[in-house]
């Protein structure tokens, strides 16, 4: 199993125990990530769950990697105010 780690706690998502009505989450501010290896996806099937609200029009990434070749660095976010995106560097959707 992948796990994702953020070793600097300012970096890190908070816990929060009524973020989604009386529903627990994990609230990042803009500047909270978390560091992963997501390259054993390459190749493979995969599901992708998100559940978020916007809190500025920027360009905003739930999550991925900022380095690798075509198909390898998964990127998953907003690239502008009315851009989603699902991209591996070469073979993006964008809705």
């Amino acid at each position: 199993m992948k796990h994702a780690t953020q070793n600097d706690s300012n970096q890190q998502g908070v816990y929060k125990s009524n973020i989604f009505g009386s529903l627990p989450g994990v609230y990042f501010n803009g500047n909270s990530f978390y560091n992963t290896d997501l390259n054993y996806l390459a190749g493979k099937l995969y599901t992708i769950a998100i559940v978020e609200a916007r809190e500025t029009t920027s360009q905003t990434y739930m999550f991925g990697q900022d380095n690798g070749g075509t198909n390898q660095a998964l990127h998953v976010g907003y690239r502008d105010n009315t851009t989603f995106t699902l991209a591996q560097f070469g073979n993006d959707l964008n809705v």
